[in-house]
This record gives C-alpha cells, structure tokens and sequence, in this order.
C-alpha cells in the first residue's frame, strides 16, 4: 500500500494541473466545454 503513494501523488497532481488550465481558459472567455478539453489534454 505504501508502495502505491507516489502512483497516488502522479494522478492527483495530474489532475490538478488539468483543472488549473481549465480555469484559466475558461477565465480567458473559452467555452466550458472546449476549457475542459484543453485541461484533459494538459492534464
């Protein structure tokens, strides 16, 4: 189980980074649905 933590930490942060771009294009004017593809693909 401990083994899997840094597994864990990889998808977490991965998802965050994909959230925060979306944010930002969608604060940017970008329509939801296509900020959330831009932060599928970064994320």
């Amino acid at each position: 189980m401990v083994a899997e933590i840094p597994f864990v930490l990889l998808v977490a942060g991965a998802a965050l980074v994909g959230l925060w771009w979306s944010n930002f294009f969608y604060d940017h004017g970008i329509n939801h649905w296509q900020s959330r593809k831009i932060g599928h693909f970064f994320g």
